[in-house]
């Protein structure tokens, strides 16, 4: 159960995700990023975190409670807090280049 409840929470993550968005409604303002002496990388990364500060918590609250329904366990209910973690990581990660 752990690998279908995985992918149900990670299919409702992918479609809210706000890294594509925050890159990309820069647009033409982006040179005003770019002159600051702050680096790309670190802006880049601050929309990283902030994606990841949203939605982790709820991703973790979704697997501990539909782990305790379905009675998976806790090495199923670790395998779909780290399954989720980490696709969303990679998602938003996806999310950054897309953006770009």
């Amino acid at each position: 159960w752990a690998l279908v409840w995985a992918i149900l929470i990670n299919f409702f993550a992918s479609i809210t995700y706000t890294t594509p968005p925050s890159v990309s409604l820069e647009g033409k303002r982006i040179w005003l990023n770019k002159s600051l002496p702050i680096r790309t990388k670190d802006i880049l990364l601050s929309k990283l975190v902030v994606s990841v500060m949203i939605f982790q918590p709820v991703s973790i609250i979704c697997s501990i409670v539909l782990s305790i329904i379905s009675g998976c366990g806790i090495a199923g209910c670790i395998a779909l807090i780290v399954l989720t973690s980490l696709s969303h990581l990679l998602f938003s990660m996806i999310g950054l280049i897309f953006g770009l």
